[in-house]
């Protein structure tokens, strides 16, 4: 019933009953409270728990202790998927001391799955993975097991994911728990128009590359630098993502004491589960260029994996594309078809608004890498396509291409006198 209300009335209906989950001494005067609220161009401001606390500074222990009694009544009675429930869940964990989201993590790590259905309910899962113990990190990991595909791909749940491999040092549990279902489970259909048995070979990550949420897992543990890093994730995410450290003030007497909840550090961490990533996404990469290169999150991904391992197996693949890309194009002009596509066909990686940013980005990825004993993906595609630059710049997003190839210091001089001629 309490879940009906809430999903069927306006906020302005039910914000005297939103009260009743702060203590009586704020649902007293709520209707009082709310009919003094601003108005403002969307409507009433609703006072949440954060606005009572600030408030009412001297009531924060009380109002909290009365928050959390509602929530062990609560997860008693498993609402764990209610809305209402997770909304009030996160505005306790929001204002809550780390010790005590740690003190509540073991009672919600087996009811995670039931949380993610929406943004507060993963927020409050994230939190639980930041600051709970590796018991506790390990024991969520079986709630989701069966569910880590389908939740990377899920709007809200992938971010408690994120958070759960980032903070979690036991990385064989991590693979597992997590990474075997996303290496060896099958794809959930085949995509339409597309060969059945084209479709079958697809491994499982490759719905995954191609999602812009659930590649964010893969791209997080390529990304090295921190502000690159830092931009792969928008606000929310970061508010959730970026402390790599998390710790719990423990209260021991008169003092305070910030303990890691992680005791490994985040890079051994990294490279300890990318292990378990290389092999399976250099073959991804390797294999499935095309439908990367066309994707904005494919072709982040085959960036990153260039950038971080440099496969002469990619550098062929995509060099060996472009060559095929611009004889499709050509076969087309000598066909009538010029650059219509009317046959469904994608146009030229190099004139696609997608394609040709993914091969400009790998280009620039050689533009301060000096050692010659790596793949250079740059100097092999300049040699395969040498003769043929002018069909590369017959488009704006082809020169663009170009641009960027004139632009790594091995082959400058080569690429300019090319194109003098």
């Amino acid at each position: 019933m309490v879940e009906a209300l809430f999903q069927t009335l306006p906020n302005k209906s039910t914000a005297v009953l939103k009260q009743e989950f702060y203590g009586p001494h704020f649902a007293l005067f709520a209707s009082d409270l709310l009919n003094t609220q601003k108005h403002d161009n969307k409507g009433i401001s609703i006072p949440d728990l954060s606005h009572h606390l600030k408030q009412s500074p001297d009531k924060k222990e009380m109002t909290l202790t009365y928050v959390r009694n509602i929530l062990n009544k609560g997860m008693e009675k498993s609402l764990f998927g209610y809305n209402y429930f997770q909304e009030l869940f996160a505005e306790y964990i929001a204002n809550a001391s780390t010790k005590n989201i740690r003190d509540i993590a073991p009672s919600v790590a087996d009811h995670s799955v039931h949380l993610l259905s929406s943004k507060a309910g993963t927020r409050v899962v994230a939190a639980c993975s930041s600051y709970g113990t590796a018991k506790d990190r390990k024991r969520i990991m079986k709630s989701l097991k069966g569910f880590s595909k389908s939740g990377l791909m899920h709007r809200d749940a992938y971010l408690a994911i994120l958070r759960l491999v980032q903070v979690t040092d036991d990385t064989v549990s991590t693979h597992k728990n997590i990474f075997q279902e996303l290496l060896t489970s099958a794809p959930n259909a085949n995509n339409e128009g597309e060969d059945e048995d084209e479709a079958s070979d697809a491994p499982a990550i490759l719905e995954l590359a191609l999602d812009e949420r659930a590649c964010k897992l893969f791209l997080m543990l390529l990304i090295t630098d921190e502000v690159a890093w830092k931009k792969l994730f928008d606000p929310l995410e970061l508010s959730v993502m970026e402390d790599t450290n998390p710790t719990v003030a423990i209260v021991e007497g008169d003092e305070t004491t910030e303990v890691p909840t992680s005791k490994k550090d985040p890079e051994t961490r990294r490279e300890e589960l990318m292990q378990h990533l290389q092999k399976p996404l250099i073959e991804l990469c390797t294999n499935f260029t095309k439908e990367l290169l066309f994707s904005m999150s494919g072709s982040a991904l085959v960036r990153e994996i260039y950038h971080s391992f440099h496969p002469q197996s990619l550098v062929d693949s995509v060099v060996n594309f472009c060559e095929s890309e611009l004889d499709r194009s050509k076969q087309k002009d000598a066909e009538g078809d010029g650059g219509d596509d009317k046959d469904g066909s994608t146009p030229c990686v190099f004139e696609d608004r997608v394609g040709h940013l993914a091969i400009k980005n790998l280009i620039l990825c050689d533009v301060e890498d000096e050692d010659d004993s790596s793949p250079n993906f740059a100097s092999s595609l300049f040699h395969k396509l040498n003769d043929r630059l002018v069909e590369v710049a017959e488009s704006n997003r082809g020169a663009f291409v170009l641009s960027a190839l004139a632009k790594v210091p091995l082959i400058r001089d080569d690429v300019v006198k090319s194109l003098k001629s």
